[in-house]
């Protein structure tokens, strides 16, 4: 038996529907989701967040694109913890490539203080928590100089606010910024009663000690010796003599183990010159114990070039061993020099045996490293076999070859005074090398040699004489200059003697 369906066409089917079913359907028919297909939820998806954003991207229009350090960019803790935290999907090698966009930009950011330490080589860190969970610290920040009697006010817990530049990002330890200032308003007064210090030729390190500039003398070129019996002490420059003042502010006592330093208008910077041979009346704050509340009076001699100006006087905190704070106090104005105030120093003397002999021919008096040094050749002369005293006619030293006697400048053409052991030496044309002669500094007050440091001020030629061994059939001899700055393998060059 066979079922046959029979359908009836849509229209006459509506038409010979009941009433009441045909209402039903017509409701249900009015709403979207029971009368078409269900579409899937639509999804927004941000690209920015599956992708590192670029540092730079091509303009068509050569439209100026903004770097990463522009200051009118601004990053919050934030955008970067987002990225950084221990929650984020990021890869490092994309942590990586998004820190191109963050790295060189200021920001201003609010913490906890987790600590402040001095650094093993000096400068002032200070460690910031950002997030409540965090065990340590999140940030590492390397504040600049003059921060840090204010970071000293700060305890464990404190909040702080800070400004500082984004330099590198930590997977395991904390972010590290440089350049950080932290901002209070405690330090407002201070500044205000410090510039208005400066105007009186004084310096206050807070909780520290306190400078103040008495008076600077004009010396001259020439500085006349107490005792007769004494040269006078010449330079090519001039010397200046400074009278300070300082007093400590600590509760300790303070061990002062170097001196202050004058630094021009070029940025060159000149050491106290032999602090230990200054009149005992006019002492040197080397090596000297600063106590709590005495007002100590010292002298510092200096010897720059003629033409140097601008002169300022560099103090600095009694605290710091490696990177001290410091503070300029302009010399505006160089007396002239008091005979009572004319300290006692060493002569530069001339060697004691006769330098006259066969003059040598220099063919290129200078070497010059750039940045560093020049030396040029003043005069060479070949002694013969014998070296003279000035006092009598005996002979000092004999020898189966021949001397040669150098005189020679060697500047310092760096911003910062130079201490330094050079030995130059005399190379004949089959490489032969002669060192000065081991005895020379019995007879030559201003040589230059291997186990003496010596002091190169900065733009101040100074005159050394050296005196040389060499074979009779030695020829082509050259001088070897050395550079400054090199410790252990210095840049060499050559002057031609003959």
């Amino acid at each position: 038996m066979t079922s046959t369906l029979h359908t009836l066409p849509p229209a006459a089917a509506w038409i010979a529907a009941p009433l009441s079913v045909r209402l039903i359907i017509a409701l249900a028919c009015a709403t979207p989701l029971a009368c078409s297909k269900p579409e899937p939820p639509q999804v927004k998806v941000n690209l920015q967040d599956l992708r590192p954003k670029p540092v730079f991207v091509p303009n068509q229009n050569n439209v100026p694109q903004k770097r990463a350090d522009d200051p009118a960019l601004t990053v919050t803790w934030k955008d970067v913890h987002r990225i950084y935290g221990s929650s984020s999907g990021f890869t490092n090698l994309q942590k990586e490539q998004q820190w191109e966009t963050f790295r060189g930009k200021q920001v201003r950011w609010s913490g906890i203080v987790a600590d402040v330490r001095e650094g093993i080589f000096g400068g002032i860190t200070l460690d910031v928590k950002m997030e409540a969970t965090t065990f340590r610290s999140d940030l590492m920040i390397e504040l600049e100089d003059g921060q840090k009697a204010l970071a000293a006010l700060y305890k464990k817990g404190d909040p702080v606010t800070f400004e500082a530049i984004l330099d590198n990002w930590g997977n395991i330890l904390p972010f590290s910024l440089r350049k950080g200032q932290i901002l209070d308003e405690r330090m407002a007064r201070p500044a205000a009663q410090e510039q208005k210090q400066g105007d009186k030729h004084e310096a206050l390190f807070k909780g520290d000690s306190h400078w103040k500039l008495v008076k600077a003398f004009e010396m001259g070129s020439v500085l006349p010796s107490r005792d007769a019996s004494e040269a006078n002490a010449v330079t090519d420059g001039r010397f200046v003599l400074i009278q300070y003042t300082v007093e400590s502010l600590r509760t300790d006592s303070v061990f002062f183990n170097s001196t202050p330093v004058l630094i021009d208008s070029q940025g060159r910077e000149y050491q106290e010159c032999r602090p230990k041979l200054i009149a005992e009346e006019l002492p040197s704050i080397l090596g000297k114990s600063l106590q709590r509340g005495e007002v100590n009076e010292f002298f510092a001699l200096y010897e720059i070039p003629i033409k140097a100006d601008g002169l300022r006087f560099q103090t600095r905190d009694l605290a710091s061993l490696f990177v001290p704070d410091t503070k300029l106090i302009d010399l505006v104005k160089l007396e002239d020099a008091r005979p009572n105030l004319v300290p006692k120093v060493a002569a530069r003397l001339e060697p004691k045996f006769v330098t006259d002999g066969k003059p040598l021919v220099i063919k290129m008096r200078e070497a010059l490293f750039n940045n560093d040094s020049r030396w040029t050749v003043v005069n060479a002369y070949d002694l013969g076999r014998a070296i003279k005293s000035r006092d009598n006619p005996m002979p000092i030293a004999e020898t189966t070859g021949r001397f040669v006697f150098v005189r020679y400048t060697v500047e310092n053409l760096g911003k910062k005074s130079v201490k330094t052991s050079r030995s130059p030496k005399l190379i004949d044309a089959r490489g032969q090398e002669f060192d000065q002669v081991n005895w020379q500094n019995r007879y030559i007050a201003n040589g230059l040699d291997r186990e003496t440091l010596h002091e190169f001020l900065p733009g101040l030629p100074r005159e050394f004489c050296a005196l040389y061994e060499v074979s009779r059939n030695a020829v082509g001899l050259h001088f070897q200059a050395k550079d400054l700055a090199s410790l252990f393998a210095p840049d060499t060059k050559l002057i031609e003697l003959e």
